[in-house]
This record gives structure tokens, C-alpha cells and sequence, in this order.
């Protein structure tokens, strides 16, 4: 039992250590433009140690109506658009050859205007990130710029995880006894 125990709370520590943000946070601020037709502006922040050379953001068919010339790109950023067949979500992409987003570094002036065919008011969308050499570095959701989620930072957890290993020993000590 004490070594299921030590082996339980040294995987939380560990588990809380290696808690980090991930490889980017993109949000958008919306933009009600009458009818169904809404532009989402797009800020991205690296906040990792990556390179990012290629951002992909997923529309889904049945919900979004988006066409090539309805994205723009920031300055040395290219606007791509996918539209496959079938299921697939419609891919709306920029990429570069030389604007790398660097680390710690924030990418303006990504906006895509659509058509919205559900109800309320759209919400997120699932995004992928590529690198400089063109590699798959992660993927998530965009967020709302007017409701970020409330994310512990990477301290909070360390904090709750020496708690926990600090109950644990005191727990120990006395079962000795």
C-alpha cells in the first residue's frame, strides 16, 4: 500500500510539473455584420519556444459558409482555402516563407468573414499549427478574446502537487508510529 502511495504521488508531482501552456493561444474578437454574416479577427500568440510558419483554422460545412476572398492575411502571410468534398471542414490557412511568428510573439491582421448557419451566435473553431519546416507542432480551439477560460498557470499546480506530497509524508510519519 505505501508504495502504491509513493508511486501515486510522485506521478502527481510530476504531472503538475510538467503542466505548460501549450504551442499557441488563438483568439478572436467577433463581429456581427448583419444577417448571418459575422468576421472573426484573429490574434496569435506563440507562447511556446516553437517556430510557426503555418496556421490552420476548421470550418465546419453545415455551420459556416467561407469563401477564398473572404480572408485576409497579415503582411508576407499568404491566405489559403480548402474546400474538399464530403465532410471535411472547409480549411481556411496562412502560412509564410519568411514572417515567421517567433516565440513569444503575437500575429495580427488574420480575419475571415462568413456566413453563419446555425443558431445564436458562431462560437469557436478546432485549429492545427505547423512549424517553419513545416512540421506538426499541435493543435486546439480558438477563444472568445471577450471570455478567455480561466487557466491555472503552471505555479498553481506545483503548489497543489508539494501540498499533496507534503500530506502525504506527514501521513506516512505517522503510520510509522
Amino acid at each position: 500500500m505505501k508504495k502504491i502511495f509513493g508511486i501515486a504521488a510522485a506521478l502527481l508531482l510530476a504531472a503538475c510539473m510538467a503542466q505548460t501552456a501549450g504551442a499557441a493561444i488563438i483568439e478572436y474578437t467577433p463581429t456581427d455584420l448583419g444577417g448571418n454574416r459575422w468576421q472573426y479577427d484573429y490574434t496569435v500568440f506563440n507562447d511556446s519556444t516553437d517556430i510557426i510558419g503555418s496556421i490552420n483554422i476548421n470550418f465546419e460545412k453545415d455551420l459556416y459558409g467561407v469563401q477564398s476572398a473572404d480572408i485576409t492575411a497579415p503582411a508576407n502571410w499568404y491566405p489559403e482555402y480548402l474546400n474538399m468534398a464530403g465532410n471535411s471542414p472547409i480549411e481556411v490557412s496562412i502560412w509564410t516563407l519568411d514572417a515567421f511568428l517567433m516565440p513569444e510573439t503575437t500575429l495580427n491582421g488574420f480575419s475571415v468573414v462568413f456566413d453563419w448557419f446555425g443558431n445564436g451566435t458562431p462560437a469557436w473553431q478546432e485549429f492545427s499549427l505547423w512549424g517553419a519546416d513545416w512540421g506538426y507542432l499541435g493543435d486546439g480551439v480558438t477563444t472568445s478574446a471577450d471570455n478567455p477560460p480561466a487557466v491555472p498557470e503552471p505555479q498553481s499546480f506545483l503548489l497543489l502537487g508539494t501540498g499533496i506530497l507534503g500530506l502525504a509524508a506527514y501521513y506516512r510519519r505517522t503510520r510509522k508510529r
